[in-house]
């Protein structure tokens, strides 16, 4: 038992060194975030869109593709399903979609992940919401313009660190 606790107290306390030192806050509202995680040579910057009902993360990384992940406290979804959504961010529907799913994504519990094959930042900008679409719902957020104007700065300054992950 005393061996057991030797081992795992080290393990405990380094993770919670590189949980704590890893993670940097680049803004905060209640409508949303922008968070920095390292984790070794990895670098991942990610805006988070919140509502009561749910939230879309956006990340891009310096070893990943940029990717979103939306999820829904309703939702339950088999893990691991692959299936199409649609994305609309203000008046745009992503990968030239027409509201129609046309993306690939696959499902968590609660939750929906798919690759980001095109810049959204101007997009956010200058929208008033976001929405997934898959083929049997819809989830959107509203967005106020002047906190998402603030977040989109505060992932442009995380976003530059992925270049330069020193």
């Amino acid at each position: 038992m005393i061996y057991q606790a030797m081992i795992k107290l080290p393990l405990l306390a380094a993770s919670l060194l590189v949980a704590t030192a890893a993670d940097r806050v680049w803004w905060n509202t209640d409508g949303g975030s922008v968070t920095e995680q390292r984790d070794r040579d990895m670098v991942t910057c990610t805006m988070t869109l919140k509502s009561d009902d749910g939230q879309f993360e956006f990340e891009w990384s310096n070893k990943l593709p940029p990717r979103a992940v939306v999820e829904q406290k309703n939702w339950s979804f088999p893990s691991g399903y692959m299936w199409n959504v649609a994305l609309r961010i203000g008046g745009t529907w992503l990968e030239h979609g027409d509201g129609t799913p046309n993306i690939p994504a696959m499902t968590g519990s609660t939750s929906i992940m798919f690759l980001l094959n095109q810049p959204i930042d101007d997009m956010l900008l200058s929208a008033r919401d976001v929405a997934i679409k898959t083929p049997d719902r819809v989830f959107n957020i509203n967005l106020a313009p002047k906190k998402v104007e603030a977040l989109v700065a505060a992932l442009h300054k995380c976003s530059a660190l992925i270049s330069h992950p020193g």
